[in-house]
């Protein structure tokens, strides 16, 4: 959304909560029309923010050398579980079927033959693994029944491989086991 905000009104916010736990009070606001009046202000940073030397620490690795190598050890191994997601995924997916690669993320996209049933499959895999979304939660008009997208951030992993080992079959009762076409 920053990029089509000409006016500056988009505020991008994160934290470091996932990683370090919520507790420290760690996170982020990045909008320049207002970083002037969020930097001096010692509400917002000192009564509000958590641990001042929590943060300093934080901001210190986040501007050395460690954290782009840490930074590009992950995407390399996103990357590489992402094609190995693939690689399982399409050799469990019916004939006619299709799986997106996706570029910078490590969810894909999978595509049932027209007669397939995302909703079905997620329903029968339960949340036994990674996330699988059928498409029509994606839709308010309930489209795309033969569509569900996929996490292969873990792909590899003993979780991943129990998805796997559940996804398969629930992917045959729609259809054979062979793999067609990447979109």
């Amino acid at each position: 959304m920053r990029r089509f905000d000409a006016q500056d009104l988009v505020l991008q916010v994160g934290s470091f909560g996932p990683t370090l736990g919520a507790t420290y009070g760690v996170g982020w606001i990045v909008n320049n029309r207002y970083r002037r009046d969020m930097m001096v202000s010692r509400l917002f940073y000192e009564e509000r923010a958590g641990s001042v030397p929590i943060q300093e620490a934080v901001a210190e690795f986040v501007l050395g050398p460690g954290y782009d190598r840490l930074l590009r050890r992950y995407r390399e191994t996103l990357g590489h579980n992402v094609r190995r997601g693939i690689v399982e995924l399409s050799q469990i997916l019916p004939q006619g079927a299709a799986v997106s690669r996706p570029d910078g993320g490590h969810t894909c996209w999978v595509r049932l033959p027209s007669n397939g049933s995302a909703l079905d499959i997620a329903r029968t895999v339960g949340e036994k693994g990674p996330l699988l979304v059928p498409g029509r939660v994606f839709s308010s008009q309930a489209m795309y029944d033969c569509f569900f997208s996929l996490d292969l951030s873990s792909a590899g992993s003993t979780d991943f491989d129990q998805l796997m080992a559940h996804l398969g079959p629930a992917i045959a009762r729609f259809g054979g086991t062979q793999f067609d076409e990447i979109f």
